[in-house]
């Protein structure tokens, strides 16, 4: 009994602790960061816990804003110039760049779509990550081609694969759904089990 019931408190209190304590390291590492700037530019007198945060979310929101003007976006393009020629640091960049892009609704080749891929009667979920091979040597791809990024599970990693068309068939699932299905191993969510725990009276 003493079992069961523990069991049961520990899978109850496991992912609300987990994501509250992401949430506090996120917090805490914005706040570090932004704050020892702030101090070391305006001294300690002004500061408080959690001014980091919110002059993190002001100047990300300040960027956003000044991303609308001609000259911000020549500067910001320049930037991006600089930082693609830097030995090591231009592949970190670049490599930042394409994982943004893939969430991009507007990027036709990369257009985020969750679809699964049939071998046999077996079926992997998948993501399109690319449809045109045009910018890369020969041989990764070809016309009637696509690139489908296959997440694994329980962990930051996946491989890529290219298959004809014909092999991938899109689902009707958002990319979110489809990364936490991945993620999840295809287990049922929290709703799901309680409908299905749920006695029928008809």
């Amino acid at each position: 009994m003493f079992k069961k019931v523990f069991i049961r408190g520990l899978l109850t209190i496991t992912p609300i602790a987990i994501t509250i304590a992401i949430i506090i390291w996120l917090f805490d590492t914005i706040d570090d960061f932004v704050s020892k700037i702030f101090i070391d530019v305006f001294g300690p007198r002004f500061y408080f816990p959690g001014l980091g945060l919110l002059l993190a979310i002001i100047i990300i929101f300040v960027i956003g804003v000044l991303m609308s003007s001609w000259l911000v976006k020549k500067l910001h393009e320049l930037f991006e110039r600089v930082m693609k020629k830097m030995p090591l640091v231009k592949t970190i960049y670049q490599s930042m760049l394409d994982m943004i892009s893939f969430f991009k609704k507007d990027d036709k080749a990369r257009d985020g779509s969750v679809v699964v891929i049939k071998f046999g009667a077996a079926k992997i979920l998948g993501l399109v990550s690319r449809q045109t091979f045009d910018d890369l040597p020969k041989g990764i791809g070809q016309e009637g081609e696509v690139a489908v990024y296959v997440p694994m599970s329980y962990q930051l990693g996946g491989v890529t694969i290219t298959v004809p068309w014909s092999m991938v068939e899109k689902i009707d699932m958002s990319l979110e759904d489809g990364l936490r299905y991945a993620a999840t191993a295809g287990m049922p969510g929290q709703e799901k089990q309680e409908g299905e725990n749920e006695p029928n009276n008809q």
